[in-house]
């Protein structure tokens, strides 16, 4: 049995950016409508800035960030079509977070050659769907 793990890094700040070219390569937080921070991108994580922090508090830590209003909802449709692309390859598909699973693979990649053909098909079918930017 093999298992695969599929992980979208800072998947919602990636969202955001995949969407607008001006934020990539920036610090980016997405602001929850309780003024917390939702989500970061990598840029923004390696100042120090945090899930769960207000917004005044991530902007100290990192005055160039770039703050923007979360829309839960429209990434929680993403990640749903982000785990539909999995259930191609595999009815055993176990959430982990927004833009992560663990799938079973079952006997489908006994060799690693079929595992990383297999992964690679996998990963052309999320670019296709949600773009390359992710």
């Amino acid at each position: 049995m093999s298992i695969l793990y599929c992980t979208i890094p800072y998947f919602a700040t990636a969202l955001a950016c995949r969407d607008d070219a001006r934020l990539r390569d920036r610090p980016v937080a997405l602001i929850s409508g309780q003024g917390r921070v939702f989500a970061v991108s990598g840029e923004a994580a390696s100042y120090g800035v945090t899930v769960g922090l207000t917004a005044r508090a991530a902007q100290i830590r990192c005055p160039e960030m770039w703050l923007l209003d979360a829309d839960i909802v429209r990434y929680r449709d993403e990640s749903e079509t982000f785990l539909q692309i999995l259930e191609h390859s595999s009815p055993q598909v176990e959430p982990h977070g927004w833009g992560s699973a663990y799938v079973d693979m079952g006997n489908l990649a006994r060799r690693h050659n079929e595992a990383v053909a297999l992964c690679s098909d996998i990963g052309q079918a999320v670019r296709r769907e949600l773009g390359n930017a992710l």
